[in-house]
């Protein structure tokens, strides 16, 4: 029988096995658990089957009220039990207590139990995305950016989602680039400007792995050295870009620069809470 529940900082060494048996990379369950267990509004997940945690799942709730869905992973001794549908319940019923407006997660494109289950659950619009990186030990110094307030930047928003797009991403989390996340951008030290250009860089966790950059407005080229240049002198060994694949002209200016993009893309998936 398979049952959920809240997990407890008991459960890791199951939690750290089921994650290395269900995917081969990406591994994070480790270092970011202390910020999933203690998360005052969120929540981490555990499937059992008769006892034994085979799944494990991360609700949390963004700085808009939004739900993201992110860490489900079912270990492979345990599939087509229904062990995916049983954390997407306690999703829901963990949603039910705040009423966010809309639910996302991401995916792989060649995912379609991941993508059903979503569908299945009225997180049916799909938006893809592609992914790219480069390390950022050749990044050269950049000067005369300077760190800019929400004040600076608010009647910027408009003009930044026209040309970025609605959606922002940090370590594969995807944010509406709305009033909310930029306003905590600044906040948190993550929004610069040069008195031309603006650039959100910075990480939502595991900062020692890579800086990423959420959205940028202007000069492209400038806004992407600039990161570079932050992340490597923050220690950050690479620098991710995620951005529309509908995009071309990011893809063609992190191309000139040297970035390698993913083989395959992602898909961001979101719906609305009812």
């Amino acid at each position: 029988m398979i049952t959920t529940r809240k997990a407890t900082f008991d459960d890791l060494d199951e939690m750290l096995i089921v994650e290395k048996a269900s995917i081969k990379g990406n591994h994070y369950l480790e270092g970011v658990h202390k910020e999933f267990f203690t998360d005052p509004v969120g929540e981490m997940i555990v499937a059992e089957d008769d006892g034994v945690i085979c799944g494990i799942g991360k609700i949390t709730f963004q700085y808009n009220g939004d739900a993201w869905l992110e860490t489900l992973r079912v270990h492979p001794d345990h599939q087509n039990k229904g062990v995916g549908k049983a954390i997407w319940k306690r999703y829901m019923e963990v949603a039910a207590m705040r009423h966010p407006q809309f639910i996302r997660m991401y995916t792989g494109t060649g995912n379609k139990t991941s993508r059903h289950i979503a569908e299945l659950n009225n997180v049916d619009r799909a938006f893809m995305y592609s992914e790219c990186s480069d390390d950022t030990d050749h990044a050269l110094e950049v000067r005369g950016w300077e760190p800019v307030t929400f004040e600076q930047v608010k009647d910027k928003i408009p003009e930044i989602r026209n040309a970025w797009g609605n959606y922002a991403c940090y370590n594969r989390t995807f944010y509406s680039l709305d009033v909310p996340f930029v306003k905590a951008m600044c906040e948190e030290g993550k929004m610069f400007t040069d008195g031309e250009n603006i650039v959100s860089v910075g990480a939502r966790f595991l900062p020692e792995r890579g800086y990423n950059l959420g959205f940028m407005l202007g000069d492209y080229e400038k806004c992407i050295k600039f990161a570079l240049w932050h992340a490597h002198k923050n220690n950050a060994p690479k620098l991710a870009v995620m951005h529309r694949t509908v995009d071309k002209k990011v893809r063609a200016i992190t191309e000139k620069l040297g970035f390698e993009y993913l083989p395959s893309n992602l898909l961001m998936m979101e719906g609305d809470f009812e």
